[in-house]
């Protein structure tokens, strides 16, 4: 079956913020580093602000990584990325250097969007 870049509805849930929360308790002290990148934008979560802080709270010293093309980046999540520094590394990623080539890796993509993203 081709979904043509759509995910199936199977795949199209996502954790709440209660399981993740009870996770980063559980784990706390021995947490030493959350990766969010692979299989989905980490923007496009709607309580990524939110499991940021509380990882922040209950372990201060683990280090958060997040990747991202930066095209599902919104000012209010910006502005409190950088208030509040939630995480120690950010890496932006453009999938090639024509937009051609862009759009093989980015479904509805344009490369002069994701570049101006960056500026």
């Amino acid at each position: 079956m081709l979904l043509l870049g759509r995910i199936p509805r199977s795949r199209a849930d996502t954790q709440s913020l209660e399981t993740i929360t009870r996770v980063i308790d559980h784990a706390g002290p021995w947490l030493e580093r959350i990766e969010l990148f692979n299989y989905g934008e980490p923007f496009l979560y709607r309580h990524l602000l939110d499991m940021l802080r509380h990882t922040r709270l209950v372990c201060p010293t683990t280090g958060v990584a997040i990747s991202t093309d930066g095209m599902w980046m919104r000012e209010p999540v910006e502005a409190a990325i950088v208030d509040e520094r939630p995480f120690d590394w950010i890496i932006f990623s453009i999938d090639g250097c024509e937009d051609e080539s862009y759009r093989r890796c980015r479904i509805r993509g344009r490369l002069n969007t994701a570049i101006a993203n960056f500026l």
